[in-house]
């Protein structure tokens, strides 16, 4: 009704009648395509309703069949009579059909106001408008032909009432078509029913669905109002099938490792199914224990209806499962640990970085990852022809303590693929400090070649493993038009693990002599004791120290390997052991005990009682450096060295030093690589050496001057304030303990050393004004 109040009664003729004809440029039918219909079409020729639910979805409705209607009362007829005017669930949707339905209807109730013939600007306006819930003159008003028996509203009500559906409405709930998952439980979604006397009328299903069994179920549905009528009835299909596959379980760890020669003897897998239960699982692939590679092992499990499922092992067959390695670009991928990824410098714009732009922003260098026949994905480095220089690199944002890999390698494999084949490599330790240039000579002119570099050799030209933060840096030496690939970077430890991870005992059953010598007080005015170590337990208190392993001569070109069975405790006292031995490819061992990450404290007084070694050769020192060592490198984060003796009879042996390192106008990343120090000496009289009985060496640091103190003897002194080239000593500092062997300010040791010498440690304190 609503409708009609905007349209004035001389209009509505003709607007019934232009609407009517205008859905004839309806471009698209609303029928629903025949996968969505919410149910299956009943045959056509069973029989004719009769009603003027002309389209067949259970309901008159005046957009639909009173369209329907109308049009064909104008005489339209096949696509122009039902474009846009067929409802989404109609149960006839074709002009053959739709035809038949309306000329039965024409004949048995097409004439609505009784005048003898069926007219669509009188009966089929009427209707429309009946369908449109218009009544009283609204209903009647300029649409009654002439002749008419059916004239006042009540008349035509009621004749067209009478022909009106008269069943229930029944709708599906959802798809008419659902696929479901074997072996999961169905819940059905049903179906609604209303009529217009009854309102909601009950729906009655017919079929079941066994979710268990695959397979296509049909279930109908339709509803029955008081009087009887029966509404239309409407299916839908449920297809149960197995979609799902299997999964497996693998039965240890996806990734494995195993030493080349052993032998392997694979966990296997197993696999469960929803529907089938435990199903069998087929291996694929074998491993070769007697070739080091990465071998893949595919397990597959496959269901009574098809589905697949598949999952892979990784074994690698390896020269030691010991065999400490870092990589750095293998497989066609930059490891985890060189987070920064694939760089490069070039002198073409004032050394400016590329990062992992494949040298987009560089002039002289670009790179790409490219196929290789044999071994899949390589990095292609090209330099240009303008004869700039340009490096390559992958770095780290934080520094790595890669000591480990002392008397170890670096190994890459490197083909040329044009121009000059001379490279040269190095290694950073945070800027400026480096190792330096090395030539690698002619490699890879004649196709892949495997590149070794010792790093010991690249410590001896400067490298300090503390703070490594290229993983390797290369470039051709001639650096014009030259494109190289590269492949398998990375660090390997070469003595196969031997260094133990964790402590072990090293008391070799030397019995300590009972060393007398000077004691410290246990509390000064003014401080408090905030840390020490009384060295009184059974084992070295790993809350508090750390090690150093390694040989590579420390930036110092010293000649022993470090490990953590060279210190033990005994008897309340810390012992450190300097062996002749061969280890690590060096000819001595010694220990290097830290607090770095453990233990790290600003200004106060440090007070470490202790007997040194003795003999040429020996380079015993009680040290600290600063705790951003790993930011900055060395001498940017300073150097205390609270003691240092170079052993090597009289005058030597006998002198204890105290030095100061840092690096001049500031950090090195901004000045350059300046190292500078400041220190002074106490020379003992007489017999007395620093071998002979306990010592207490000290310093009394605040922000101001560091004083250096031995047996509470003051004997150096050094002003420091904020200045960019003292600000390092204005920071967190930590402790070291050491035995160096030979090295560029001892020398070697001789046939006079005897070996093994001992640093022996009573305590350590640290005590921080109030």
């Amino acid at each position: 009704m609503s409708l009609y109040r905007y349209i004035t009664k001389k209009s509505r003729f003709l607007f019934l009648a232009l609407f009517a004809l205008s859905m004839l440029s309806v471009g698209e039918s609303i029928a629903a395509d025949s996968d969505d219909l919410a149910f299956n079409k009943m045959a056509r020729s069973a029989q004719i309703s009769g009603d003027w639910d002309i389209d067949g979805n259970g309901q008159a409705d005046a957009l639909t069949d009173g369209l329907l209607f109308l049009r064909y009362a104008f005489e339209l007829n096949g696509e122009p009579l039902i474009n846009g005017v067929v409802a989404e669930d109609a149960q006839y949707t074709t002009a053959e059909e739709l035809e038949l339905e309306l000329e039965e209807i024409f004949a048995s109730s097409g004439d609505v106001d009784g005048n003898g013939s069926v007219d669509a600007l009188t009966d089929g306006l009427l209707l429309l408008r009946y369908l449109f819930e218009l009544d009283g003159d609204a209903l009647t008003s300029d649409v009654i032909g002439e002749g008419a028996i059916r004239t006042d509203s009540s008349g035509l009500e009621a004749y067209m009432s009478a022909v009106m559906p008269q069943a229930p409405y029944i709708t599906l709930n959802g798809s008419a078509a659902v696929d479901h998952e074997q072996a999961t439980s169905y819940v059905d979604t049903g179906a609604t029913a209303t009529d217009v006397v009854d309102g909601s009328v009950t729906v009655i299903m017919t079929g079941s669905v066994d979710s268990d069994v695959a397979g296509v179920y049909s279930l109908s549905y339709s509803a029955t109002d008081s009087e009887g009528n029966v509404s239309r009835v409407l299916t839908r299909t449920v297809t149960v099938a197995d979609t799902i596959a299997p999964v497996i379980t693998l039965a240890g760890d996806a990734a494995v490792e195993v030493e080349l020669g052993s032998t392997y003897t694979d966990a296997g897998a197993s696999a469960a199914d929803t529907v089938d239960g435990s199903v069998d699982v087929v291996t694929t692939g074998s491993v070769d224990t007697a070739s080091a590679d990465t071998y893949t092992l595919t397990y597959t499990a496959t269901d009574t209806a098809g589905n697949e499922a598949s999952q892979t092992r990784t074994v690698t067959v390896a020269v030691s499962s010991s065999l400490e390695v870092l990589n750095v670009f293998v497989n066609g991928e930059v490891d985890a640990a060189w987070d920064e990824g694939m760089n490069a410098a070039d002198s073409g714009n004032n050394w400016s970085s590329c990062n992992n732009d494949g040298g987009e922003n560089c002039p002289n260098i670009a790179w790409e990852l490219v196929q290789d026949e044999d071994r899949g994905s390589v990095l292609q480095i090209e330099h240009s022809s303008a004869g700039q220089q340009a490096i390559f690199y992958f770095k780290t944002s934080m520094p790595k303590n890669l000591s480990l890999y002392a008397g170890g390698e670096i190994k890459f494999d490197i083909k040329t693929i044009s121009g000059d084949s001379k490279y040269t490599m190095k290694v950073d330790c945070v800027y400026p400090c480096t190792s330096g240039d090395k030539s690698l000579g002619v490699r890879g002119d004649d196709g892949w070649e495997s590149v070794t570099v010792n790093v010991d050799d690249l410590v001896t030209q400067g490298l300090i493993l503390d703070t490594i933060d290229t993983g390797i840096v290369i470039w051709a030496a001639q650096y014009t038009s030259t494109v190289f690939q590269i492949d398998n970077v990375r660090w390997e430890d070469i003595d196969g693990g031997e260094t133990p991870v964790e402590p072990v005992g090293g008391d070799d059953g030397w019995v300590i002599p009972s060393f007398t010598g000077f004691e410290s007080p246990n509390s000064y005015d003014g401080y408090s004791l905030t840390w020490s170590d009384e060295f009184s337990g059974t084992e070295i208190n790993t809350d508090n120290w750390g090690y150093d392993i390694g040989g590579g001569g420390w930036g110092n070109e010293e000649l022993q390997y470090y490990t953590n069975r060279n210190a033990y405790l005994k008897d309340g006292l810390l012992v450190l052991r300097a062996q002749q031995e061969s280890y690590g490819g060096r000819s001595y061992t010694s220990s290097r005990l830290k607090t770095q990450g453990k233990q790290n404290f600003q200004y106060g007084r440090v007070d470490i009682r202790a007997r040194m070694p003795e003999g040429q050769g020996m380079w015993p020192a009680l040290w600290m450096l600063g705790k951003n060592i790993t930011d900055v490198s060395w001498p940017s984060c300073g150097e205390i060295d609270i003691m240092e003796m170079v052993g090597g009879g009289s005058g030597r042996d006998n002198r204890v030093y105290g030095t100061a390192h840092w690096n001049n106008g500031g950090l090195q990343q901004d000045v350059g690589y300046n190292p500078v120090n400041y220190g002074g000496n106490k020379l003992f009289s007489g017999e007395e050496t620093l071998a002979s009985n306990f010592h207490v060496f000290s310093i009394v640091w605040d922000s101001s001057t560091i004083t250096w103190y031995v047996d509470n003897v003051q004997y150096h002194v050094m002003a420091i304030n904020s200045t960019a080239s003292l600000a390092a000593f204005q920071k967190e500092f930590f402790l070291i303990f050491n035995i160096a062997v030979g090295g560029q300010w001892p020398g070697s040791p001789n046939a006079s050393t005897v070996f093994p010498q001992r640093m022996v440690v009573d305590y350590v304190r640290v005590f921080q004004k109030n």
